[in-house]
């Protein structure tokens, strides 16, 4: 039997694909714990001192996107453990200006390649405009670090080509 919908932070299908493979209840409990509605200090922190996000964005048909935001130090705030300012521009092509409006989901994950720390958020809009956008946060967790390698010196600017821009395109890498 699965647990209620309100007892878990996993959709729908989510609970369908961890009963297929015979997830037991443990993992789905811990879950409970590791993903929180609120940003631990440690997360707030995190995100702050980060240089760059990714963020993942969906379209009006639910087609998903990656892009990346940079800035410095500090574009990123959160006014209290429940919200997440981002303020950061963005280039003309970059399809998460179609897909960022009040309202929608966005997932992001603050990634830290000198230490391989990463954090997720996923959260809603509350506010955009031209300079950034305010989310209220609905999940807060760390993430695992396995295929995190670590590497020295790397910034906003050491992203090259892909700041502020949109990952989708063909012509972005990560250098």
């Amino acid at each position: 039997m699965m647990p209620e919908r309100d007892s878990s932070p996993f959709h729908s299908g989510e609970l369908e694909v961890q009963r297929r493979a015979g997830v037991d209840d443990n993992i789905r409990k811990y879950s409970k714990v590791a993903i929180r509605k609120e940003m631990p200090v440690q997360h707030r922190d995190f995100f702050t001192n980060l240089t760059y996000v990714f963020v993942g964005s969906a379209d009006k048909d639910g087609r998903p996107s990656a892009s990346v935001l940079t800035g410095p130090r500090g574009f990123i705030s959160s006014p209290n453990p429940a919200r997440l300012l981002v303020r950061a521009g963005r280039s003309a092509d970059n399809t998460l200006n179609e897909n960022l409006v009040v309202g929608a989901n966005l997932g992001l994950l603050g990634l830290d390649l000198t230490n391989r720390r990463r954090n997720r958020l996923n959260g809603r809009t509350v506010s955009v405009d031209a300079d950034g956008f305010e989310l209220i946060v609905h999940q807060s967790f760390g993430n695992c670090a396995k295929y995190i390698e670590i590497r020295k010196g790397i910034t906003a600017d050491g992203l090259g080509q892909v700041r502020s821009r949109d990952l989708n395109s063909n012509s972005s890498t990560i250098g």
